[in-house]
């Protein structure tokens, strides 16, 4: 991966690398070249496999095996419903795809076609301006947003003994919040981000209209909320992410930028007592392109992972000091993202024109194939506030 040598604040070079494994290009099927556009995707959180969801192919889906950079399934989508965004279920051999204002759809995949088995809609949003979803990785949850309203969806096996077989039933919760007369009229109220909590399987977080809220599924009501009272950090969030490692409680939101004069920002909030550990820009706005797209914590590594079109940082997660800086100068062919592997100390980057980059999070100096034995005995140090 082409990189920038860039210091530290403290001087030093950088101590944590993305070492370069695999490289591979998704093209459009025909011998065309590659797919131009968006592209959307989602990692497997057991397999190697990438699902691939294209903005200006919308009624195809693509699997691609990323340790080795192979097509391991494609599909046309069945009645030529365009998708936007697209979900592994991986408890089932399904896939969630996202309309574009009508709600979500729900695949089997049967060999080389895709079934489809219920259509996700809200009663009394029958066209939204903004759907986001998400799925639990082991637990029958998908969690989806018709703009302020939240969304649980939930399908389990019911016996009728009438028939004699067993029928999949689909229930829904929906979770509303009531705003205060503290609140802004002017915030948007819609759901721009949310996320399932990664081991407390009843608890999931929005963020919406300036402030994040924990939501119990069992009392159906927020047991949190969390005030974004930072510099930037009233602007709309876009990206949550729960740190999964165990004995740590913080949650991240990054935040958009509203105006030329603002740069990406990062907040990390302490779920213990619910205030901000820190709240620090990440990513300097030149134009309109290179403003921070995504930020996550490493599942397995101390580490914060923030993305421009630009470039990729890394920061230390103990003390957000930065680490590494990998630049891009290829306008064209700029950063669209980064996701991490669950199961390894990779990461996919994708570019314009459908490259792909899978690569080894590694400090420097330290051989990549040592970094998956010793991937489940780093841990990261208490942060220091």
């Amino acid at each position: 991966m082409a990189s920038e040598e860039t210091p530290d604040d403290s001087g030093e070079r950088k101590v944590v690398e993305l070492v370069s494994e695999v490289e591979w290009t998704v093209d459009d099927g025909s011998g065309g070249g590659p797919v131009p556009g968006h592209i959307w995707i989602d990692v497997h959180p057991n397999q190697p496999w990438v699902l691939c969801s294209f903005h200006l192919k919308p009624t195809s889906l693509e699997v691609w095996r990323y340790v080795n950079g192979t097509r391991v399934a494609s599909w046309l989508v069945p009645d030529g419903r365009r998708i936007f965004g697209a979900k592994f279920i991986p408890s089932n051999n399904w896939i969630v795809g996202r309309r574009r204002r009508s709600g979500f759809v729900i695949y089997k995949i049967q060999g080389s076609n895709l079934c489809p088995l219920i259509v996700l809609r809200h009663a009394l949003r029958r066209r939204c301006g903004l759907l986001q979803f998400a799925v639990h990785p082991r637990l029958p949850y998908i969690l989806t947003s018709f703009d302020e309203l939240a969304v649980l969806w939930e399908w389990k096996w019911n016996w009728y003994c009438e028939c004699n077989l067993y029928r999949r039933e689909w229930a829904s919760i929906t979770f509303e919040r009531t705003s205060n007369r503290f609140e802004s009229r002017k915030k948007d109220k819609r759901i721009h981000a949310l996320a399932f909590h990664p081991t407390d399987p009843n608890i999931f977080a929005t963020a919406s209209g300036g402030v994040i809220d924990l939501w119990d599924i069992t009392t159906r009501s927020p047991m949190q909320t969390i005030k974004m009272m930072y510099p930037n950090c009233d602007n709309p969030v876009y990206g949550l992410d729960f740190c999964s490692r165990p004995g740590t409680s913080y949650l991240l939101s990054c935040h958009d930028i509203v105006s030329p004069r603002e740069n990406g920002s990062l907040a990390i909030w302490d779920l213990e007592n619910g205030g901000a550990v820190c709240s620090y820009p990440t990513h300097k706005f030149s134009d309109d392109l290179s403003h921070l797209r995504t930020a996550f914590f490493h599942p397995s590594l101390p580490y914060i992972f923030t993305v421009a079109f630009d470039d990729i940082k890394i920061w230390d997660e103990s003390n957000d000091r930065l680490l590494s800086c990998y630049s891009f100068g290829l306008r064209r062919n700029g950063l669209r993202g980064l996701a991490p592997c669950k199961t390894s100390n990779h990461a996919i980057a994708f570019r314009g024109k459908g490259k792909f980059t899978l690569s080894v999070v590694t400090k420097t100096g330290e051989d990549p194939s040592q970094s998956m034995t010793q991937m489940t005995s780093v841990t990261a140090e208490r942060r220091r506030t």
